[in-house]
């Protein structure tokens, strides 16, 4: 029962103090004389949403004080339960300030208005003239049934909790088996577009560096072709060309080299050097001849190694790594299938 109210700068009132014995009270007094503001009051006190208009004009804040003394099983173990102590006297205070603000303690500590409303729910009823709060209240109602035959339903009501406690547990298992699978499959689905797009690139060792060499030779392909030009020109087309020049040296040390060891070694190093000269002639016109002057050859190479660069970005930064990676994710994919 409450044994004590106070309240200070709350709507009109400035400061009242009430004193509260066994027994039945009742506030009485003309209309207007603010019997609903106390009311509303020790609302608020008991954990109702707080309303900055009641504030009394030009204070900081309303201030409402409640001690009461409580037997309820429930309300003594949720205090003990929350470090509020084990005394059967409350002690709640309830500040609104102007600006919002709202403070709530019991018995000294502070705490959230959602824990003052739950506690107070079962220590005070406030009802107007046409509702009743825990009337309205599904926890009240479980509440009043288990009381009304706790003997019968607590057994029952153990049983169901320990059921509950077996779905709650097999769903969670449930879930953490489906959410795996999932898992799963997602993974799979992303190593078989890793495999997919290692295999359709089909890169190859050593692709990446014959690709550069290919890059440079074709961005410098008029510069190249008109180098193996002149050479092949200088070498056999001018007159005389080299060629000739070291065909008729050849003729002449060929009359002198029987004369000693010197000559033939002259006549012989000349030799050598105008059938490698001659053997030459067909590989440069063949170099010069395969020079490739297309643009979209340039692009082609670009796009490719632009491509290897990508799959070496993200498996590994070798051709040999990004192979490595592919077989790895082949024998995973396989051990997967084989799992299923």
């Amino acid at each position: 029962m409450l044994t004590h109210i106070a309240i200070k700068d709350f709507a009109i009132i400035d400061n009242i103090s009430l004193d509260l014995h066994q027994g039945f009270h009742v506030l009485t007094g003309e209309t207007g004389a603010g019997k609903s503001i106390i009311i509303e009051a020790i609302s608020m006190a008991l954990g109702s949403r707080a309303d900055t208009t009641y504030v009394r004009s030009g204070k900081e804040k309303a201030v409402i004080e409640l001690i009461a003394e409580v037997d309820n099983p429930a309300v003594l173990s949720i205090l003990k339960e929350n470090g509020l102590g084990e005394d059967k006297t409350l002690y709640i205070l309830r500040e609104i300030h102007a600006e919002g603000r709202s403070i709530c303690r019991v018995n000294g500590t502070l705490v959230s208005l959602s824990f003052l409303n739950n506690l107070c729910r079962k220590i005070a009823d406030v009802h107007g003239q046409y509702d009743h709060q825990s009337l309205l209240d599904p926890d009240w109602h479980i509440y009043l049934l288990d009381e009304y035959a706790k003997d019968e339903i607590e057994p029952v009501k153990q049983e169901v909790s320990r059921l509950y406690e077996k779905y709650s547990r097999l769903e969670t298992e449930r879930k953490s088996i489906s959410d795996a699978q999932a898992e799963n499959v997602r993974n799979r689905d992303f190593m078989q577009f890793e495999l997919n797009e290692i295999s359709e690139a089909n890169p190859r060792i050593g692709e990446d560096e014959a690709l550069e060499e290919q890059l440079l030779l074709l961005q410098n392909s008029e510069s190249v072709y008109s180098t193996l030009s002149e050479v092949y020109g200088l070498l056999y087309e001018q007159a005389p060309s080299s060629q000739d020049s070291l065909g008729r040296s050849l003729k002449l040390l060929e009359e002198i080299s029987s004369y000693s060891k010197e000559y033939a070694y002259f006549e012989e190093t000349v030799s050598d050097c105008y059938y490698k000269l001659d053997d030459l002639r067909s590989e440069l016109r063949r170099a010069k001849d395969s020079i490739n002057f297309s643009p979209e050859a340039i692009n082609e190479t670009m796009k490719r190694i632009d491509l290897l660069d990508r799959l070496k970005k993200k498996y590994g930064g070798t051709i040999e790594k990004v192979l490595e990676h592919k077989e790895e994710i082949q024998k995973k994919l396989e051990y997967m299938d084989n799992s299923d």
